[in-house]
């Protein structure tokens, strides 16, 4: 079991190794995932095991709780991966005071491929209601569930649009691009 304090892992020096500062990314996902939830509560998150359990990659997701006394204990689905997470309010990765009520329209929901959701994590400038949407989305058999308002998918696909014109790299321009696509797919369908 990983008992951590998420201070310890912000602002990482730039030659810091590079298992170190994974471990800080995924630690940082578990937060953004366990902040998003009232007090009190858990789900099975989106964000995926990074253990790799007989040298193979665990296809895992996080189940996060987050506990009345502040901590944030994680655990994977599959492996049995688990951990407890302290230091983590007023974090860049807390989004607990983040506010959605303003995002309007019926409530739809997207299926997308892990891959995928992975690069929808890393866009770094998000409304709050497109945070949330990240945030909350929860892992599946099929994927990885984003549900949310209409209004919050719009306004998502508006920032992997501007995200994915910016991207210099042909492949993952492709995949943004991609990604759009499912996200305009469930607009429409909707």
């Amino acid at each position: 079991m990983l008992v951590c304090d998420l201070r310890h892992y912000l602002d990482m020096h730039e030659d810091a190794p590079g298992p170190a500062r994974r471990l800080a990314s995924q630690l940082g996902a578990v937060v953004r995932a366990g902040s998003a939830l009232p007090v009190g509560t858990s789900a099975t998150s989106g964000v995926g095991c990074t253990k790799r359990p007989g040298r193979r990659p665990c296809d895992g997701f996080i189940m996060v709780f987050r506990h009345r006394n502040g901590q944030i204990a994680w655990a994977c689905d599959v492996c049995g991966d688990e951990g407890v997470i302290t230091g983590w309010e007023g974090s860049p990765t807390d989004v607990s005071g983040l506010d959605d009520s303003y995002a309007e329209g019926e409530t739809i929901a997207v299926v997308m491929s892990c891959s995928l959701f992975d690069l929808l994590r890393g866009v770094l400038v998000l409304d709050a209601a497109s945070e949330l949407l990240i945030a909350r989305a929860e892992g599946a058999s099929e994927g990885v569930v984003l549900s949310g308002s209409a209004e919050a998918f719009d306004e998502l696909v508006g920032y992997v649009a501007s995200e994915a014109n910016a991207e210099t790299d042909r492949r993952r321009a492709r995949l943004f691009d991609e990604a759009c696509t499912v996200l305009e797919t469930a607009l429409v369908e909707e």
